[in-house]
């Protein structure tokens, strides 16, 4: 394999659409501003929420869903990604709901449900 295409795969991994809001909510809270004043606790926390909901849940459904021989993990035509986007919508909004349980700063929701939002309109 050429190193332009172990590059561009890197790339890809590293800045794939369902690790995004995990990544934009680390740069968030290490941004200094008014999110240095959460607790390491509570950074945690925030972290561990929006990386369940917005990585790990998608990536098991999407694994759960290949198990059916129906289901191809290509997605070629715009039907076939219609359920995966559904999950994925209904997982960032559980994380959505349990981020308004938080005494946390707007931004934080407003990042997932402006993710939100823009799955739906994918669909």
């Amino acid at each position: 394999m050429k190193l332009q295409q172990k590059l561009a795969r890197i790339i890809s991994v590293i800045f794939h659409p369902l690790i995004i809001p995990t990544l934009g909510t680390l740069l968030l809270m290490n941004m200094g501003f008014y999110f240095s004043s959460l607790t390491y606790a509570g950074k945690i926390i925030i972290t561990v929420i929006v990386m369940l909901s917005t990585f790990i849940t998608p990536l098991l459904s999407l694994l759960l869903m290949n198990m059916n021989k129906q289901f191809s993990m290509s997605m070629e035509k715009s039907t076939d990604r219609v359920l995966p986007l559904l999950f994925t919508a209904i997982f960032y909004f559980i994380g959505y709901f349990f981020m308004g349980r938080l005494a946390v700063f707007p931004i934080y929701r407003i990042f997932i449900i402006s993710s939100i939002l823009i799955i739906v309109l994918l669909m």
